[in-house]
């Protein structure tokens, strides 16, 4: 059988539901706007109605209690409220005008409140330590702040960043662990035993309370890694010590403080210090030209192309109480490196051309002669020198002479090059 409905009620016993459905929904917010304006499009707002919470039957499904005397499932979970069958007379009461009025949804405002907390400011908050680039310079700055507390607060201020009373002397005994939580049971701190002095200064505890040495030896300023004040402290002491050894400069620091793995600090300043890359350069290693023919042509006999330089003097006794100097003339080979030594008594020419004859005489006669003809020769072979620019450059009999010991074989000299002439010096 078909019933024709000619009105549908909605009940809920929220007040502000009825408040949403029966106002504008871009009134509020973007979860709230975007339900009741789906709810205004399906229904007549007008049609919702509110019912107490003790008449709501949805409540037995969420907030009924269970027990020995109470039904398991109550009954008006099925029938529904009574009011719904004694008519519209005896159903709740609208809510009062004044309720079912349109507003804005009132938002509440945030007032946000700065608390201060007037508690002693450290000299060390006060002095930004990156603005610096030595100790000294953040003394003088740290002892100008310390003074303006002085005159104008009519006190020091309580500072964690002192030591002791010497107003220059608090730049270096800050307190940086103020700035880091340290206190907890993992921290890197607990087996120094640090404690705080009575001015309030982390300070290495230990068992050498009882020893015979100043109280900053035994129990010396803690001080993290990696802090600006740490570098200036290093670097500092690094300067002081002439820019000296790394166990030298972490010696001199612990004789005050005492910086967690100290001894990487020391190095990473010291690789960072411009003086001291400049007494670990190196220098620069040169360029080697290009090898000559004769060094590297193949299939050529023993010095085909050789080179001669003459090395001494050297002392040797000929009877009892007499002793004569000595020169020896070496040649070598240039492709097969192979050496060849004669004994001249002079350094004259014809010592030499009796050195070159010995030798054609051994080892055949060579393609080409290099002799070198710059500085290279110190002391007494300086002699030789001067005799082989001057007589085989200038005299054309000595030319002669040579021509007729190997006829074919040409004479080179070396220019005077810092790279001419290895053949020999290096033998």
């Amino acid at each position: 059988m078909t019933r024709h409905i000619d009105r549908v009620f909605f009940w809920t016993d929220s007040k502000c539901v009825i408040g949403w459905i029966r106002s504008t929904a871009i009134w509020y917010e973007p979860f709230v706007a975007h339900r009741a304006s789906e709810i205004q499009t399906l229904t007549d707002p007008k049609s919702w109605r509110h019912v107490p919470g003790r008449l709501n039957v949805s409540d037995c499904a969420t907030r009924s209690r269970f027990d020995e005397r109470s039904e398991l499932i109550p009954v008006r979970w099925f029938t529904g409220p009574d009011f719904l069958y004694q008519g519209e007379d005896n159903s709740p009461k609208e809510m009062p005008a004044e309720e079912l009025q349109q507003h804005e949804e009132i938002k509440p405002s945030k007032i946000f409140v700065a608390k201060f907390n007037p508690e002693r400011v450290p000299v060390y908050a006060d002095v930004d330590l990156e603005r610096f680039s030595s100790l000294s310079k953040a003394q003088r700055v740290a002892a100008q702040v310390h003074r303006f507390f002085s005159v104008f607060k009519g006190k020091k201020p309580e500072s964690s960043a002192c030591a002791n009373v010497n107003e220059k002397h608090s730049a270096t005994s800050s307190n940086p662990w103020k700035e880091r939580n340290v206190s907890t049971k993992r921290s890197k701190l607990l087996p120094f035993t640090p404690y705080l002095d009575e001015n309030n200064v982390t300070r290495v505890g230990g068992r050498l309370e009882r020893a015979q040495l100043p109280y900053e030896v035994r129990h010396p300023i803690l001080l993290p890694q990696k802090h600006r004040l740490t570098e200036l402290i290093v670097g500092s002491y690094h300067r002081f010590e002439k820019h000296g050894g790394t166990d030298h400069v972490l010696a001199a620091i612990r004789q005050k403080f005492w910086i967690i793995r100290g001894r990487q600090e020391v190095k990473s300043f010291k690789r960072k210090c411009a003086q001291c890359k400049k007494e670990r350069a190196k220098p620069g290693s040169q360029l080697l030209s290009e090898l000559p023919i004769e060094r590297i042509t193949a299939m050529q006999p023993a010095f085909y192309h050789t080179s001669v330089d003459y090395f001494g003097p050297i002392e040797v006794k000929l009877t009892r109480n007499t002793k004569a100097k000595r020169y020896g003339a070496l040649f070598t080979c240039m492709t097969t490196r192979c050496v060849h030594l004669e004994v001249d008594e002079t350094l004259s020419t014809p010592d030499f051309l009796q050195a070159l004859h010995k030798m054609m005489a051994r080892r055949g006669e060579p393609r080409s002669i290099y002799s070198d003809n710059g500085t290279n020769f110190v002391g007494a072979v300086s002699e030789l020198k001067s005799m082989m620019v001057r007589e085989l450059n200038h005299s054309e009999e000595l030319q002669t002479r040579l021509a007729r010991i190997g006829e074919g074989i040409t004479r080179k000299f070396q220019p005077p090059a810092t790279l001419t002439g290895e053949e020999y010096t290096k033998v």
